[in-house]
């Protein structure tokens, strides 16, 4: 650097400290994301599912009384039914006490607990999830005053809500709950998701319509790791994490090359025209594959399924096993009759009888390979052996078992290409072709 003049001695030490930045950037935010997995979601996915595993004996209890009492009381109500009995809740209590072994207050504790345990909403385990994600509230509090106070993130439309509540998270994070609850107006209610609903909106230890400034927190910390995976949400300067889009043509130099860009995707109709042909195809398309799920009916093997977070997505079932046609099992067997009948090493032996082609082969250091009888000089005892001894019986045994639905000749798999040192190819090629 002292030996540069200026002005090029100041761009350059701008530039390595533009490129130190960026790289300290990109790995706060690598840092961030691997905290976010490993220290928070994962350890959380885990806890929620050992709870759920725990109280599961308790669920079994609980619907096996209601069941049994369940079942007691259709075929008592089926009986009132059919013989035009007045209805005696005392008698059909005794029949559900007598066949089903649960009494009235056996019933309600049940019916209390299967109630506890299952909640009212369809997406419970990922709600259990986040529950117990909000445990995690101080792993992440030391670096909320840096990420909400940094001025390196930005937002592209589809992240400007995040970024303005990763914006208000040094204020959540001084501020007294105890003394100021946090209430639904105070937050971007958008943001919470109907996974989040319970644990945001539903703390037993909090008042009466306060929201859990821990649970709120989180959730716009998971919305931030969602938004920069997509980077709807990005930072500048970064290589990593930097917005796509600013790489985009704009302006002047987009105009002059936009005639040609434009004919050579063949995108030559006008905008609108071209949007309005793509959503009748796109909606024909849906109204096709409605038609076709509504005429397989209970045999559909795609589905359309709405998980908790609301978006619909399309559920394929595993596809069964194609049966073998006889076509394909009689060129199999016409193969494999039309393979000679000779082990490998045989063929290859008798190939080298021909052409000698294993003598090319050299080893890296300059050793012959052991084709021709040892020589005079006295090898250590076990070389000896390992060259003198004859083969046993089982080593002689071939490869290939018939038997063997993997080992048959016809099956075997293809031997990995393995690098030959540079003198191998000329001679190994010359004494194939030329024997």
């Amino acid at each position: 650097m002292a030996r540069l003049g200026e002005p090029r001695r100041t761009a350059t030490l701008v530039a390595v400290t533009r490129s130190l930045e960026a790289e300290a950037i990109d790995d706060a935010l690598d840092l961030f994301a691997l905290l976010m997995a490993t220290r928070m979601i994962n350890p959380a996915r885990r806890k929620s599912g050992t709870d759920r595993l725990a109280m599961l004996p308790r669920l079994e209890k609980a619907s096996r009384v209601l069941s049994r009492a369940g079942r007691v009381l259709v075929e008592q109500l089926d009986l009132v039914a059919e013989t035009n009995a007045d209805l005696d809740p005392a008698a059909l209590w005794a029949a559900v006490a007598q066949e089903a072994g649960a009494t009235k207050q056996q019933v309600l504790a049940a019916l209390e607990s299967v109630e506890e345990l299952v909640p009212d909403d369809d997406g419970a385990a990922e709600a259990a999830m986040r529950s117990a994600l909000v445990d995690k509230y101080n792993t992440v509090r030391p670096f909320l005053k840096l990420l909400g106070e940094s001025r390196s993130l930005g937002a592209a439309a589809g992240g400007v809500r995040v970024l303005a509540a990763v914006r208000r998270l040094p204020e959540l994070a001084r501020r007294q709950v105890s003394r100021k609850p946090l209430l639904p107006g105070e937050i971007d209610v958008s943001l919470v998701t109907p996974a989040w609903k319970r644990a945001v909106y539903s703390n037993k230890d909090l008042p009466q319509g306060a929201v859990d400034r821990y649970a709120y927190v989180v959730r716009v910390l998971e919305a931030l790791l969602r938004a920069l995976s997509v980077r709807d949400v990005f930072a500048t300067p970064s290589l990593r994490w930097a917005d796509p889009r600013s790489h985009l043509l704009d302006g002047r130099v987009w105009e002059a090359v936009r005639p040609d860009v434009l004919a050579s995707l063949s995108l030559t109709d006008p905008v609108q025209e071209h949007l309005d042909g793509k959503l009748l195809a796109l909606d024909a398309a849906w109204k096709q594959m409605a038609a076709r799920l509504e005429e397989a009916g209970e045999d559909a093997r795609v589905r359309v399924v709405t998980p908790a977070d609301g978006r619909a997505r399309l559920s394929v079932d595993k596809p069964g096993t194609v049966g073998e046609p006889g076509s394909l099992a009689w060129l199999r067997g016409a193969c494999q009759a039309m393979l000679p009948r000779i082990e490998l090493p045989e063929l290859l032996l008798e190939v080298h009888s021909w052409t000698g082609f294993l003598d090319a082969y050299v080893h890296p250091v300059d050793i012959s390979t052991r084709i021709r009888p040892v020589g005079r000089a006295r090898p250590s005892r076990q070389r000896r052996r390992a060259v003198e001894q004859p083969l046993s019986v089982a080593d002689r045994r071939p490869v290939a078992r018939p038997g063997h639905p993997g080992r048959r000749r016809g099956r075997r798999p293809p031997v990995p290409a393995r690098p030959h040192p540079p003198q191998l190819p000329g001679p190994l090629r010359h004494r194939l072709l030329h024997p």
